[in-house]
């Protein structure tokens, strides 16, 4: 799965334009289990809120976590919620992991892009 998947899983199409060249080895929700090339991602649960541990996931060598607000972290921020609510995408997205994917809605994210990544090629 790529950066540019991600994108098309949330926002509905490709990003026409440069992308970074960025491959995910995996997606985790628990920042534990992050390794060098993951996804993760930030969901708010009852005991915990993932966007506590995006530094963690970043340190085990995740790549990109998918945020629904600001967290305290360096990275190359993706507002992709922007590109859903404007129907466009800049023309390029630029900058280098680690990425930081905003979204209204982490869990819904995360379900689009299963969905977007199970749908049959035809």
């Amino acid at each position: 799965m790529t950066l540019a998947d991600v994108c098309e899983g949330i926002c509905g199409w490709r990003p026409a334009g440069r992308v970074p060249a960025q491959s995910f080895s995996t997606v985790v929700v628990d920042s534990r289990q992050a390794q060098p090339g993951s996804l993760f991602v930030a969901l708010m649960g009852e005991q915990a809120d993932g966007h506590d541990y995006v530094a963690h996931a970043f340190d085990r060598g995740a790549v990109a976590a998918l945020v629904g607000r600001d967290v305290a972290v360096d990275g190359a921020v993706i507002p992709l919620q922007d590109f859903v609510d404007t129907g466009e995408f800049p023309s390029s997205l630029e900058g280098a992991p680690p990425f930081l994917l905003r979204v209204a809605d982490p869990l819904l994210a995360l379900q689009q892009v299963a969905a977007f990544w199970r749908r049959p090629v035809v």
